[in-house]
């Protein structure tokens, strides 16, 4: 999304945000064939909290969430991110689920799709209502449901440490991000947070600081104009005429 961006800003020739979104969709489904989805694509590029509804043709409707600035403040401080320290390969994973979803080899593939679109439509509900005990609940239902696409979504270390940090921590829910199976792993603790923190480092996971980025992909610098100035001050420059 940022390479879309910046060169469209290049070009002169702007686009929507949903036209950049549906760019990249094109590029990354369409033309290279990644067994993906489009959150991605749209999350970058309209960020913030955000619902996406995606129905069978592909189109995609975006609604923001709005949240104040401090209940904002108290999901962040109470949402733990960490590195699992795992690789994994998202587009392996990803076509797992898909050959399953074909032939329905896994039996409960398609239903915990649906059960997991029903778990967002309440997630969007808590976020609206800053009930984000509510949210930790359902992220730990979310990510049993999550667990059955496709079976290298798990890491056996992380499911591990998962059961101990709910049963011991206050944790409520958490997940891997994205296609699972190695990567960032969200946890959601409301109380006692320090206690959880300690505890992670000691498995050597130190806690990832990190904030929501509100406006998505932009151009923030004309790259153009400040090349442009900088070489006629350099130009002054050598003249004598300027700095």
């Amino acid at each position: 999304m940022g390479l879309l961006n910046g060169l469209r800003a290049y070009t002169l020739n702007p686009e929507s945000r949903a036209s950049l979104a549906e760019e990249a969709c094109e590029i990354e489904l369409d033309i290279l064939k990644k067994p993906i989805g489009k959150q991605d694509q749209y999350m970058a590029v309209y960020g913030g909290l955000t619902s996406l509804e995606i129905d069978r043709t592909g189109k995609v409707k975006v609604t923001p969430l709005i949240v104040s600035a401090y209940a904002l403040s108290d999901f962040v401080a109470n949402t733990h991110l960490y590195y699992t320290n795992t690789l994994r390969d998202t587009t392996e994973i990803l076509a797992e689920q898909n050959q399953a979803m074909r032939q329905q080899v896994r039996g409960g593939t398609e239903s915990s799709l649906l059960e997991i679109r029903d778990i967002g439509y309440q997630i969007a509900e808590a976020m609206r209502s800053a009930n984000f005990d509510r949210f930790g609940e359902l992220m730990h239902r979310h990510w049993l449901s999550k667990r059955k696409l496709s079976s290298k979504v798990t890491v056996p270390v992380v499911e591990k440490l998962y059961e101990h940090v709910r049963a011991e921590y206050g944790v409520l829910g958490g997940k891997v991000a994205g296609a699972g199976g190695g990567g960032f792993w969200m946890l959601y603790c409301p109380r006692d947070g320090h206690r959880l923190m300690e505890f992670m480092a000691s498995q050597g996971l130190s806690r990832l600081n990190y904030a929501p980025e509100l406006e998505g992909s932009r151009v923030i610098t004309n790259v153009l104009k400040s090349y442009s100035g900088r070489v006629h001050g350099l130009r002054q420059a050598e003249a004598g005429q300027g700095e």
